[in-house]
């Protein structure tokens, strides 16, 4: 005959293992989008990242550092980036960190770096939408292998979903691309931060 506390341990297993179930469907359920439609079939939600658009406005510096390092390229730049993010949110997300990363160089050695972030809670809705005009970069897109002049950059937006039930997940998607100049453009040492020292930081 089963004790009290054999039956006590079977009733709490039972419950964590259906709580357990009940939070990894509401993950998929969020994480994927899957929606119960009124004809009891699956739809899925695409495109988390909607009305978007991006292009570079301008190169403020660009110039070959051997102050700080031992010889690295460094470069700034200006862009406008419209992005409707409301897509990425879902009442599952805690929190969503947003980045731009930039990648160059050719098929055998490819370099990424991120040059701006964000993050956003699912409770700051004015953030979901974005419009950012003439916006800098935080940080130096550099390369110590001075390979920088003349190259191609593919702009990529990426983000990173930490969810309140389950899983962090990340995507990204490929957002426009410019060509970094031939020669460098600027002659002064580089600041610590990217941009002008009065810019206001998104965080």
């Amino acid at each position: 005959m089963y004790s009290l506390t054999n039956r006590l341990s079977y009733f709490m297993y039972s419950g964590l293992a259906c709580l357990f179930a009940c939070g990894m469907l509401c993950h998929l359920q969020a994480r994927f989008g899957f929606m119960i439609s009124p004809e009891l079939g699956l739809e899925v939600k695409l495109d988390p990242v909607d009305d978007l658009s991006f292009a570079v406005t301008g190169i403020s510096y660009f110039n070959e550092d051997k102050f700080y390092f031992k010889g690295e390229d460094a470069l700034v730049f200006t862009f406008d980036l419209l992005a409707d993010l409301n897509g990425i949110f879902n009442w599952n997300t805690n929190m969503v960190f947003l980045s731009m990363v930039c990648e160059f160089g050719n098929e055998n050695d490819r370099q990424k770096v991120t040059v701006w972030d964000q993050r956003i809670l699912r409770t700051d809705t004015e953030n979901h939408k974005l419009n950012l005009q003439k916006e800098y970069v935080e940080y130096h897109l550099t390369d110590v292998q001075r390979s920088l002049r003349g190259s191609e950059v593919t702009v990529y937006l990426r983000w990173e979903g930490m969810s309140t039930i389950g899983f962090y997940y990340a995507d990204l998607v490929e957002i426009g691309k410019f060509t970094a100049p031939d020669v460098y453009t600027t002659t002064q040492k580089r600041s610590y931060y990217a941009g002008p020292s009065s810019r206001k930081h998104n965080y």
